[in-house]
């Protein structure tokens, strides 16, 4: 009789902790999908919009808008040996050489081209 009410009890307490560890685990589950659903929905968003500074709101036509009365843009400076490290630059993107020919530099889609500088 005994032995009967002992493992009857030890059942009744695996098949407990069994339904707990399986409720943990959905709530863990439920709580997982929550945040990562939250987060892309919050990096959808913030993918999208256009970033301003020294001012409220960017002009629509723009992605970044700097404003300032009193300071200006500063583009990345590096030598040319270090702009010829750039593996795969973007059409468009904007350097200051500060050696050789120095001056502001952007690449064509194929190739670095001087902007302005001191012959530009």
């Amino acid at each position: 009789m005994n032995i009967k009410i002992f493992f009857r009890t030890t059942e009744h307490k695996i098949m407990k902790t069994l339904r707990n560890s399986s409720m943990t685990q959905l709530i863990q589950k439920s709580f997982f999908r929550f945040i990562l659903f939250g987060g892309i929905l919050i990096l959808g968003f913030s993918a999208q919009a256009q970033v301003g500074i020294g001012i409220m709101t960017a002009d629509p036509s723009a992605q970044l808008d700097v404003t300032a009365t009193n300071k200006g843009f500063l583009t990345p400076r590096m030598t040319k040996a270090n702009r010829d490290l750039i593996l795969t630059p973007a059409t468009g993107l904007l350097i200051y050489q500060t050696d050789n020919t120095p001056g502001f530099y952007y690449y064509d889609g194929s190739a670095w081209v001087a902007g302005l500088g001191p012959k530009g």
